[in-house]
């Protein structure tokens, strides 16, 4: 029987695979995948890890160009690059950070998928990490939840066209509290952290490895009938609510 979860013929680029959900997810695939490739602005460089920001055209298409022409094809792009920074009013410096953020998280997404019709064969799967903020608001994070809402539906857009080229599907995953070195902050306090797990149907914080199935799944032949979705992975955060 056809195994529909199996990625081991897959050529897989993870944008933002350094730390995190990323790192987690290049290690992880990688032992069932034929080939993964990480870029990241904090890649130290070697056969499969490029260093680049993805944010900047210039510098990804030239990463595209290598993978491509190493191996001649690419079936998956999982996209998780992505920088925050909490703020709540309208110091010159919060104005940057919201460009910034606005800048790194969408452009870095859009980049890739513009690569992907160039690079990226018939059948293809794209996965784009958002986050339960592109579903509800979050306090003084304005700019990362507006980041993670716009990349939500810049797929839901792209899908549609992106299928009727060449039947690449794409996307979004979006993860709940995921215990990471972005979330610490909120982890590491007591009194936010337990409101966060009571807060949840499972009662407790998500690990980058809640992330690994999903990822497959949208990766594998088992979700060829599915683009344009959220997949919510989030303990039923959302379903709960505060």
């Amino acid at each position: 029987m056809k195994n529909y979860f199996d990625i081991k013929n897959k050529k897989i680029i993870i944008n933002g695979g350094s730390k995190g959900i990323g790192l987690c997810l290049y290690k992880e695939l990688g032992r069932n995948c034929d080939q993964i490739f990480s870029i990241s602005r904090s890649n130290i460089e070697n056969k499969n890890k490029f260093k680049a920001d993805s944010s900047n055209f210039e510098q990804i298409s030239g990463v595209f160009k290598k993978i491509y022409n190493r191996i001649g094809k690419i079936d998956c792009i999982v996209n998780v690059s992505a920088v925050t920074n909490n703020y709540n009013n309208l110091k010159k410096k919060d104005l940057y950070n919201f460009d910034k953020i606005i800048h790194n998280n969408v452009k870095s997404y859009y980049n890739t998928i513009i690569l992907a019709d160039k690079y990226m064969k018939r059948n293809g799967s794209i996965v784009n990490i958002t986050s339960i903020a592109a579903h509800v608001g979050l306090s003084n994070n304005y700019a990362y939840s507006a980041s993670k809402g716009g990349i939500k539906q810049m797929s839901k857009s792209m899908s549609i066209d992106y299928y009727e080229k060449k039947k690449i599907r794409i996307n979004n995953i979006a993860p709940g509290y995921i215990k990471t070195s972005m979330t610490r902050n909120s982890f590491l306090n007591s009194k936010r952290s337990s409101i966060i797990k009571e807060n949840s149907i499972m009662k407790r914080w998500g690990s980058p490895n809640d992330l690994i199935g999903p990822v497959i799944f949208l990766c594998s032949d088992a979700s060829k009938f599915i683009t344009g979705i959220d997949l919510v992975v989030d303990g039923g955060f959302l379903t709960k609510g505060i």
